[in-house]
C-alpha cells in the first residue's frame, strides 16, 4: 500500500514539473509587438528615359488634286417667252461678245408696240389739243395734267414693248464657248428658261481644301507647281487667295489658284496635280511617343531635378516620328519618353543609364 502511494507522487512530481517547464518555456518567446528586423529592402525606383526638345527646321512640299473650273462662267436664260425661231450655236462651239445665240418669235410683242405707238399718236394729238385750249383759258388745270399723264404712259409703254423687242434676240456677253445647250430650235419656252451656258476658256481656276495647319504659311502671289494627270504638261498658276472660311468638319480652308495661260489640251472639269511649297519653317518638335492625351487636353511629363510634371501642350504637324509642339514647352526641356506606367504628377523619378 506505501508503495502505491510513493509511486502516485512521484508520477505527480513529474507531472508538476513538466507543466511548469512549458510555461517557463512559453514565457521566453518574444511578444507579436516585437520591432521589425531593420533590414527589410527599400521600394525600388521609377525608372524612366527622356528626350530633349528639339528645334526643328523644315521646308516641305505638300500635293493634291484639284479640278479646273471656268472663273468666267455664265447662264444664259430668255427674258420673251415664244417659241425658238433661231438657234444659231451648239456646245463646244466658239462665241464672240455680241454675236447672236438665239432669238424667239417677236410677232406678239410688235403686234403690241403697234397699238402703243397709236396711243402715243392719240395722246400725242390730245396733249398738243388741250395745251393750245388751257392757254385761251378754254380747258381747265385738271384736264391738262391728265392730258399730260396720259402722253406720259403712252411713252412709257412704247419704250418697255422695245425693250421686250429687244430681249428677244439673245447675245453673247463675251467671247468664249458654249458649255451648255438645254433647248432646241422649234421650242416653244416659258420666261426664264435656261437655254445656254456660256464660259471663257482663257479663265480657268481651281481650288484646293487645304488642312488648317497649312493655310497661314500660304500667300498670295506663290507659284504653285501644276501638272495634268494624263499628259504631265505643266501648266503655270498663281496663288490668289485664301477663302475666309474652315470646314467645321474636315478643318480645312479653300486656296484658290488661277492658271495664267489656257493650254489647248486643257479643259473644264479636268484633274491636275498641284505642289505647293511650305517656306522653311523653325519649330519645336518632341518624339511623338512623348505627347499622351486624355479626355480633354494634350500633356507630356517634363524631367525636372528627378520628378515627372505633367505639363499640358498644344500640338501641331506630324514631322517623320516627331510632332511639332505649339505651346507648352521649351527647346532643351527634357520630356520623358518611357517609363509612363503608374507615372503621375509630382511623381520622383530616376533615369534609366
Amino acid at each position: 500500500m506505501n508503495t502505491d502511494i510513493f509511486l502516485l507522487t512521484q508520477r505527480l512530481s513529474i507531472i508538476i514539473f513538466g507543466l511548469s517547464s512549458l510555461v517557463s518555456c512559453d514565457a521566453e518567446q518574444p511578444t507579436s509587438t516585437a520591432k521589425p528586423p531593420s533590414h527589410h529592402r527599400a521600394a525600388a525606383p521609377h525608372l524612366v528615359e527622356t528626350s530633349l526638345v528639339k528645334r526643328h527646321t523644315t521646308e516641305t512640299q505638300q500635293h493634291f488634286t484639284g479640278t479646273v473650273k471656268a472663273q468666267h462662267r455664265v447662264r444664259i436664260f430668255n427674258q420673251e417667252e415664244g417659241r425658238i425661231e433661231l438657234l444659231s450655236v451648239d456646245i463646244g462651239d466658239k462665241v464672240s461678245q455680241d454675236q447672236v445665240l438665239f432669238k424667239t418669235n417677236p410677232q406678239l410683242l410688235k403686234a403690241e408696240m403697234a397699238k402703243a405707238k397709236a396711243n402715243y399718236n392719240k395722246a400725242s394729238a390730245d396733249l398738243k389739243r388741250i395745251a393750245e385750249m388751257h392757254k385761251q383759258k378754254l380747258a381747265s388745270d385738271l384736264e391738262k395734267i391728265q392730258a399730260d399723264t396720259a402722253m406720259g404712259v403712252a411713252i412709257a409703254e412704247k419704250n418697255i414693248l422695245k425693250l421686250r423687242i429687244k430681249n428677244t434676240t439673245i447675245k453673247a456677253p463675251f467671247n468664249g464657248i458654249v458649255l451648255e445647250r438645254l433647248v432646241e430650235q422649234g421650242n416653244v419656252i416659258p420666261k426664264f428658261t435656261h437655254a445656254l451656258t456660256l464660259i471663257d476658256p482663257q479663265k480657268l481656276w481651281l481650288r484646293l481644301p487645304v488642312s488648317e495647319m497649312l493655310l497661314p504659311y500660304i500667300k498670295p502671289g506663290g507659284q504653285p507647281t501644276i501638272e495634268t494627270l494624263n499628259s504631265r504638261q505643266a501648266i503655270s498658276g498663281v496663288v490668289v487667295k485664301t477663302l475666309p472660311q474652315i470646314d467645321q468638319t474636315t478643318k480645312q480652308g479653300l486656296v484658290e489658284i488661277h492658271l495664267q495661260a489656257q493650254q489647248p489640251t486643257l479643259m473644264v472639269g479636268q484633274s491636275v496635280s498641284v505642289t505647293l511649297n511650305i517656306p522653311s519653317l523653325s519649330k519645336l518638335t518632341i518624339p511623338f511617343i512623348a505627347l499622351q492625351r486624355d479626355h480633354d487636353s494634350e500633356y507630356v511629363f517634363t524631367f525636372n531635378e528627378g520628378t515627372a510634371i505633367k505639363t499640358k501642350v498644344t500640338s501641331g504637324r506630324y514631322i517623320g516620328n516627331q510632332v511639332e509642339i505649339l505651346t507648352g514647352l521649351t527647346e532643351n526641356q527634357a520630356v520623358i519618353t518611357k517609363g509612363f506606367v503608374g507615372l503621375k504628377n509630382d511623381t520622383k523619378v530616376t533615369l534609366l543609364q
